[in-house]
């Protein structure tokens, strides 16, 4: 959670004095609490997050975490049915499937 209450997504480094942020994305908006909905690809450094607006996808290039795509849902989804919203990445566009849902989104 953010300042605010929203969404908060931050990578972090390890270091000898701990560990420390070293990017933030943070959107105002209810997203999913449910980690099967979420997209994460370890090796292409990202991450994409339901939210009540839209799906999200991040990628944190080294300094910071950057908006790569959004998918807009058009609003009226409630957490619940977030949950149920997934995303895969193929081929540079992002599938984004839910409840009575279905979008492509090109990617670059």
């Amino acid at each position: 959670f953010g300042a605010d209450r929203g969404l908060k997504v931050e990578a972090y480094v390890e270091t000898q004095q701990g560990v420390e942020s070293i990017g933030a994305y943070e959107l105002l908006a209810d997203f999913s609490n449910e980690y099967k909905s979420y997209f994460i690809d370890r090796e292409n450094n990202l991450v994409g997050i339901p939210t009540g607006n839209g799906y999200i996808l991040l990628q944190f290039d080294g300094y910071q975490l950057n908006l790569l795509a959004y998918a807009e849902t058009n609003g009226g989804y409630y957490i619940g049915e977030l949950d149920h919203f997934r995303g895969v990445v193929i081929d540079k566009c992002l599938y984004v499937f839910g409840p009575d849902y279905f979008k492509v989104h090109k990617i670059g």
